[in-house]
């Protein structure tokens, strides 16, 4: 299955996209990342529904990632629990 990478996300695509397609799914994942509502059109039989699904999967699993990247990282950094000390023990 070829990884497309868009707008940094890695997409997975069942086969390799058509150009259409291509611009199709950076549109969605650009309404995606600004949070804003978009009406995109396409001629009958180019994909949409799957772009539109491969596409918003794929910006879910990369936004999911980021959140645990930085949970870990504030582990790591001793943010989470800022107020106890480890002398108490």
């Amino acid at each position: 299955m070829p990884k497309i990478v868009l707008n940094g996300v890695t997409v997975d695509f069942p086969f390799q996209p058509y150009k259409c397609q291509q611009e199709y799914m950076t549109k969605v994942l650009e309404c995606l990342q600004q949070k804003v509502n978009g009406i995109l059109e396409s001629p009958t039989g180019t994909g949409k529904t799957l772009c539109l699904l491969c596409t918003t999967l794929a910006w879910r699993e990369h936004l999911r990632d980021g959140i645990s990247a930085r949970k870990i990282a504030e582990r790591a950094q001793g943010e989470l629990f800022p107020d106890r000390a480890l002398s108490s023990w």
